[in-house]
């Protein structure tokens, strides 16, 4: 591949996303519409007949191959690009794979429930799920095509079904073009995205490492995952923070991301803190005082038109973690078959993670962090949420990495890709078995967590060589 050009690279991708569409345009032009589409198992697949699913399964697994190759291949080529072909070829390759139906993933169908339960119906998805509606109104496409999540209420912020309330209001009542009005908008807020990250970085390796990932193309552009508005208004932010120098934009931004997806909350003391840093112990507390209060209020005023109590608020944030679905809890579980076993594990990793994060607050409050510092920190705090915490992930919140990822080390950058390519082909056991996911997920999350808590060692141990050789 070393004499094929950043051209030919780029229609490699357009093909393979494309290749990626065509079940997908078969099928709207065979049924013209989504009702009734259960893509997430039978995307490449024919009556669920073996040879069929062999079929999806190695179809899959090469294109995803072909795709990471290529991909690795732009990075390398980075400086042979402008930032505005990058944005366009950004553009372009996004369309080709938006025109796929989703099909490793049903949320975009929850999404699209969710907002048809306030704007047709009018009621408040916070307490009433899909289903309790769906029971009066059987007869609606939205309602009766939302996936396996129907019986649950909302577990994101309120933001995010104002979002859905607006793109149902748009849509007139079709559920296909419902679909694709949020795959457009994942689109926008894609190549966004990516020359936020060149602003912010001042490097085009960067924005084409976010732009042609395809990771980011398959969870984002086909799945539509609402985590590509988190990583917007969370890169405003340290945008707003690392080159404007406005707190109050930033804290703006943040609080819209939690209203989005509750993970931003661990990331707000870190980049207050890191604003504050130069200024004396009495002036910090005075000022992360102020921060917070306002930034609680921002918080609470978009709730307001949803809850009925404050403390509901704590519910719908801790709602996503009672489910053991595709996480190290749930390799423990198939393993060792002991619920006791596993109950102690999740406390000791809870108990872990909230020691190594309020140490990490308090080593940012006693002494200052460079931006790269703080970044990496970040990093490291995102990987140990998602491997050792979550009880229900999915390849897709491997995209958070992209928030800080670009002040790692290359070594530990690379590692973070090859983790997304393997945690990504990993759904060829599901074009090939139909089943869950538990069963290709006892196989990938030990090796993956191995090789993440060897690199951390590593890097560890040689800080600490340098150290002592420092000292000496």
């Amino acid at each position: 591949m070393k004499k094929v050009s950043n051209k030919i690279l780029i229609i490699g991708l357009i093909v393979i996303g494309l290749i990626f569409a065509f079940p997908s345009m078969m099928y709207l032009k065979n049924f013209n519409s989504i009702d009734g589409y259960r893509g997430t198992l039978y995307y490449f697949i024919h009556n669920n007949e073996l040879l069929y699913s062999i079929l999806g399964a190695i179809i899959f697994a090469i294109l995803l191959t072909l795709s990471f190759l290529i991909y690795f291949k732009l990075i390398k080529n980075s400086n042979k690009f402008t930032i505005k072909n990058i944005l366009l070829c950004v553009l372009i390759v996004g369309f080709a794979f938006l025109i796929a139906l989703p099909n490793t993933s049903t949320d975009v169908f929850y999404y699209m429930g969710t907002g048809r339960v306030l704007e047709e119906y009018g009621q408040n998805p916070y307490y009433f799920s899909i289903n309790d509606v769906l029971k009066v109104n059987s007869e609606d496409i939205i309602l009766r095509n939302s996936g396996p999540w129907m019986d649950e209420t909302v577990v994101y912020g309120p933001l995010w079904v104002i979002i859905c309330f607006i793109f149902n209001k748009i849509c007139f009542g079709s559920a296909t073009l419902l679909l694709y009005i949020f795959k457009l908008s994942a689109l926008i807020f894609h190549v966004f995205n990516c020359y936020l990250i060149y602003k912010i970085t001042k490097k085009k390796k960067f924005a084409i490492m976010y732009g042609f990932n395809p990771l980011v193309l398959l969870e984002f552009l086909i799945n539509a995952h609402n985590d590509i508005y988190l990583v917007f208004f969370v890169l405003l932010a340290i945008y707003f923070l690392k080159n404007k120098k406005n707190i109050w934009l930033a804290l703006v931004m943040l609080a819209i991301s939690v209203g989005i997806k509750h993970l931003t909350l661990i990331l707000v003391p870190i980049l207050v803190l890191y604003y504050l840093q130069g200024k004396k112990t009495s002036e910090k507390l005075i000022w992360i005082t102020v921060y917070a209060v306002f930034f609680l209020i921002l918080l609470y005023i978009m709730y307001i038109p949803f809850i009925n109590s404050a403390l509901d608020i704590f519910s719908i944030i801790a709602g996503q973690q009672s489910k053991a679905k595709d996480s190290i809890y749930l390799v423990l579980f198939v393993l060792l078959q002991n619920d006791l076993v596993v109950s102690v594990v999740f406390s000791t990793m809870i108990f872990v993670f909230g020691y190594y994060y309020i140490i990490t607050i308090l080593k940012l409050f006693m002494r200052d962090y460079n931006f790269r510092k703080t970044m990496q920190t970040i990093s490291w705090m995102l990987l140990i949420l998602i491997f050792g915490v979550l009880t229900n992930i999915g390849s897709w919140y491997l995209s958070w990495l992209f928030i800080s990822l670009y002040w790692l080390k290359g070594k530990d950058i690379k590692l973070i890709l090859w983790i997304q390519f393997l945690y990504e082909l990993t759904y060829a056991y599901l074009y090939l078995w139909h089943t869950d996911s538990y069963n290709y997920t006892v196989i990938i999350i030990p090796t993956l967590l191995i090789g993440v808590l060897i690199r951390m060692i590593y890097l560890k141990m040689k800080n600490k060589r340098k150290l002592m050789i420092k000292n000496n």
